[in-house]
């Protein structure tokens, strides 16, 4: 599906960004999941590549570290609204 990188790059930018690097476990979903499953119908219809500007404003640019990519939290949170599972319950 994805993997998390998380930096800082030249400007300053505190937001964590997705890697586009394939991983191991992204071969193993591509064979385990099929095309028609409801999260991966979700992934193409809707374009998350807005929603790190419309929070960008929430983020210091100068203070702490870097975050966990803002489409990362969203997509965690919205698993955890469609399949109501807890905190705990969505790690793992």
């Amino acid at each position: 599906m994805f993997s998390i990188a998380i930096s800082v790059d030249r400007e300053g930018d505190m937001q964590g960004r997705q890697s586009s690097q394939s991983s191991f476990f992204a071969m193993v979903y591509d064979e385990l999941i099929s095309a028609d499953h409801l999260l991966r119908r979700l992934s193409t219809a809707v374009d998350f590549c807005l929603l790190p500007d419309m929070v960008s404003d929430c983020y210091c640019a100068d203070n702490g570290r870097a975050s966990w990519d803002p489409v990362v939290l969203f997509k965690i949170v919205f698993l955890q609204f469609l399949y109501e599972l807890s905190d705990r319950q969505v790690e793992e």
